[in-house]
């Protein structure tokens, strides 16, 4: 029998690295908290569904807004990843959703089959 490992890692960042850190949570957080809210918003207020392409426009002009020119300061890699992992969530919402109105169950589907 094969034994698994793990192996512990810690690093220890400069002072420099962790503000810089602490600011990439931070968008990554306002991105996510920002983008799930708005779906939410779009989905209770109007009935549509927001897809990934409708949202990356929505962070496109949410970092042209002069307010929060701070979300251009990080990587932008990680306000994708933020906004992929909001679309994610939202999209799932949206479908477990769906199926509540139509009364559908995981338990009435294996049934069926």
């Amino acid at each position: 029998m094969k034994k698994k490992r793990a192996y512990k890692y810690r690093f220890y960042p400069t002072v420099e690295q962790e503000k810089l850190l602490a600011q990439t949570f931070g968008c990554v957080r306002f991105v996510y908290n920002h983008i799930l809210r708005w779906r939410t918003d779009e989905y209770y207020k109007n009935g549509n569904s927001v897809n990934y392409n409708d949202a990356s426009k929505q962070l496109t002009e949410l970092k042209k807004n002069p307010e929060y020119q701070w979300l251009k300061d990080v990587s932008s890699l990680s306000s994708l990843y933020a906004l992929a992992g909001s679309t994610s969530h939202s999209d799932w919402v949206t479908a477990s959703l769906r199926c509540w109105k139509q009364g559908f169950t995981w338990s009435s589907r294996s049934s069926s089959s």
